[in-house]
């Protein structure tokens, strides 16, 4: 089977996989299956602005795990042995993990209607997060070179937590109290997209000065190319 074929029958395979996830759901909540398919706006009959910063949330959430295991991607495919690519594989599925999450609403809707304990959803938050600061900690280049972003990004997500928690519990209620957990949470993420662009740039930077100081000679000639760059040396 050649990549193009491959590749084509991966779509076909996650496509009727979502297919079947969407029949799957109707049979447990008694929603129609294309409902599952449309804009969330449009099936509820609401205006186009609900939910939009939302929206952007997720889009960060998103484009940050699809930078950090495209970094990944790269590294394996140049560096096989690479300690540091394990670290960067960690970080993209938490990210990836984190926005489907918000997006989908895994902890706070999804598991009201199958049954399922949330705290079962935040301890696969945690055991992603421990394994990903773990295998950080045993890496060469560990959390990157500018960790305050990071910092910043678990504060913020962090604190919209708790206040969001101390609203449920009645212990934190004022007007503006929910937009306030709303801003606090929309700001950790977009630390969070920053810290991923931040660390994804200086994994590739590395590996590309890596490649650079690579003398030419026939082990060049069986370093695996990827689709969109020709060779370690075009990159130069």
């Amino acid at each position: 089977m050649n990549k193009s074929t491959f590749v084509i029958c991966c779509v076909a395979a996650i496509n009727a996989a979502l297919l079947a996830l969407a029949l799957f759901l109707s049979s447990r909540t008694g929603i129609d299956p294309s409902s599952f398919y449309g804009d969330p706006n449009a099936v509820a009959r609401q205006s186009f602005a609900m939910g939009f910063l939302s929206n952007t949330g997720a889009i960060a959430w998103i484009s940050a795990a699809s930078i950090s295991l495209f970094s990944w991607w790269l590294r394996r495919s140049f560096a096989a042995d690479d300690r540091d690519s394990w670290s960067l594989l960690l970080f993209g599925l938490l990210t990836a993990w984190l926005g489907l999450d918000d997006l989908l609403m895994f902890h706070d809707g999804l598991a009201d209607h199958l049954g399922i304990s949330q705290l079962a959803f935040v301890s696969v938050d945690a055991v992603m997060a421990m394994a990903w600061v773990a295998t950080a900690l045993l890496s060469p280049s560990r959390f990157g070179s500018n960790s305050l972003l990071l910092i910043l990004a678990v504060a913020g997500l962090g604190g919209s937590l708790v206040i969001d928690q101390s609203i449920d519990a009645e212990l934190l209620y004022f007007p503006g109290a929910s937009l306030i957990e709303d801003v606090v949470k929309l700001t950790g993420i977009m630390f969070w997209a920053a810290y991923a662009l931040n660390l994804s740039h200086g994994h590739v930077a590395a590996l590309l000065r890596r490649e650079a100081q690579v003398a030419p000679g026939p082990a060049q000639a069986a370093t695996p190319e990827i689709v969109g760059v020709r060779s370690a040396d075009a990159l130069r």
